[in-house]
């Protein structure tokens, strides 16, 4: 084996290995999310932004990941489409965050 090809080969599995890692991160930012909504509803605010500081972390983890990863399209066009989904839910998930604070201030 040529040392061309095992750069190539240790290439493909470090690849591997961050499709590996982003889809973990993408699970866990799901989870995570999933969470913060939770701890949002039982009215525990700070918990809430805790719980999505790490969702946005594991958000962040899978989107620097995938521009370093040498990805098939297939891979990525779903990747894309799941790291879309939580990113869109992050946002949801601080609106909903900053409408209840503008409404506590109000209130108050």
């Amino acid at each position: 084996m040529t040392d061309r090809e095992r750069v190539e080969r240790a290439r493909v599995g470090t690849d591997e290995m961050r499709l590996e890692f982003v889809k973990t991160e993408l699970e866990l930012g799901s989870t995570l999310l999933e969470l913060a909504q939770t701890e949002l509803s039982w009215e525990s605010k700070e918990a809430a932004d805790e719980v999505l500081a790490k969702a946005e972390k594991a958000c962040w983890e899978a989107s620097e990941q995938m521009a370093k990863a040498k990805l098939r399209n297939q891979d990525i066009s779903a990747l894309e489409g799941d790291l879309q989904s939580l990113q869109d839910g992050l946002d949801a998930l601080h609106a909903r965050i900053e409408r209840a604070k503008r409404k506590r201030d109000t209130d108050a």
